[in-house]
């Protein structure tokens, strides 16, 4: 898939113009799966902000991905936090 130049410009033109969004992230009060879509760095400082966060850097993971990385991602990544969350909630409620 081709990429769209004026698109990723524009949107990389209005990730720069955006207010820092770290004290809005600090409110999160909810189990956080941080995937890297965009550079890392931007992952990792939502990561920071949100506490208790889990951050994962799945290798070949961006914006642009096969349907079957989307397949082992949710397998690998997001069930098995899910999981781990559902854990966590059932023995907070015992």
């Amino acid at each position: 898939m081709p990429i769209d130049l004026a698109a990723y410009a524009h949107q990389t033109a209005a990730l720069l113009a955006a207010e820092p969004r770290n004290e809005i992230l600090k409110l999160v009060r909810a189990p956080a799966l941080v995937l890297p879509l965009a550079p890392v760095e931007w992952a990792k400082d939502t990561a920071e902000c949100i506490a208790g966060s889990e951050l994962v850097n799945v290798p070949g993971l961006g914006h642009e991905f096969t349907e079957a990385a989307v397949e082992n991602v949710y397998r690998k990544y997001i069930a098995e936090f899910m999981s781990r969350v559902e854990v966590r909630a059932k023995s907070v409620a015992a």
